[in-house]
């Protein structure tokens, strides 16, 4: 299974101001992602961050074990002092990539492209809503229930309202 997410901010006390999450610390919040994702995600899955994943090293060593599935990261805005340890526990960093997947391709991305190369454009930037005209989808934690979503659910999802559009 291929899950996507992006933006849990682990460690990240601003996090919870910021996009208004409904913790009453980052402890909490942690515990809650961490309970969320391995709910979802089973240790062989496949699971593309889209960044902002993991606010300090510390708490890089303390959530990265305890998460199910192969991560593969997106590079964020704040993920840098998480790289090292990241690096350590085999979770490969990347830039931009191109996800084939049912003979469709998809552009996986923290930042929204202005151009992309395949069938829609997955980004994680949270302030940027989906837009299906324009073929972007966000898959923000905040926008998911706090868990990573699976890229056939979205696809189905997309393949639904566009045939209802139809009618």
């Amino acid at each position: 299974m291929i899950w996507l997410t992006a933006n849990q901010n682990f460690g990240r006390h601003s996090a919870i101001e910021l996009w208004e999450r409904p913790f009453k610390d980052v402890k909490e919040m942690n515990q809650a992602l961490i309970k969320a994702w391995n709910k979802t995600v089973k240790k062989e899955d496949i699971v593309w961050v889209l960044g902002d994943f993991v606010w300090d090293p510390d708490t890089a060593e303390e959530v990265i074990g305890k998460l199910n599935g192969e991560i593969h990261l997106i590079q964020g805005m704040y993920d840098l002092p998480a790289l090292n340890i990241l690096n350590k526990k085999s979770i490969y960093i990347n830039g931009l990539h191109h996800l084939k997947f049912k003979e469709k391709t998809y552009t996986l991305s923290y930042w929204p492209q202005c151009e992309w190369y395949g069938d829609l454009s997955f980004i994680g930037y949270p302030e940027y809503c989906t837009d299906l005209d324009l073929g972007r989808i966000n898959v923000s934690c905040d926008s998911w229930d706090f868990k990573p979503v699976s890229l056939e659910k979205i696809i189905d999802l997309i393949d639904s309202v566009k045939k209802d559009l139809k009618k």
